[in-house]
């Protein structure tokens, strides 16, 4: 991906808020309601979102709200984030089998991780959080 996110949800302001950015500055990300646009219907559903029209031309980054992709994050059947992807690199027209098998695979190790780090916060008498969990990944 050329421009992409990862969100997390926070569960205290029921927002999405960006944990990291790349090909767009991180301020730039929209970080509205759990519930908003293809974004929230990922997060309900817990079901990957492509557009495949969007997928066939470059993206336009004035338009922040029609993602291309939208992958969920899940810790079992939980969803505690996305990775959100607004264009592809110029050599990637099309996606093929193993993109989808990459996405699952980054979206449940992604998640892991975090699983991982808030135990290890909660090892260590911190009060387990999942954006003090993210700062140890």
């Amino acid at each position: 991906a050329k421009t992409f996110a990862i969100q997390l949800i926070d569960d205290d302001h029921g927002k999405l808020r960006t944990l990291a950015a790349e090909g767009i500055e991180r301020a730039r990300v929209p970080e509205g309601a759990v519930g908003d646009g293809h974004v929230g219907e990922v997060v309900k559903s817990g079901h990957h979102y492509i557009d495949g029209e969007r997928l066939r031309t470059r993206a336009d980054l004035s338009h922040l709200d029609r993602p291309v992709i939208v992958v969920p994050l899940k810790i079992r059947d939980k969803v505690v984030g996305v990775i959100i992807i607004w264009d592809l690199l110029s050599q990637k027209t099309a996606l093929a089998d193993v993109d989808y098998e990459l996405f699952n695979l980054l979206a449940a190790h992604a998640a892991s991780a975090l699983q991982g780090a808030w135990l290890a916060t909660e090892l260590k008498g911190r009060v387990p959080h999942l954006w003090a969990a993210a700062d140890q990944v």
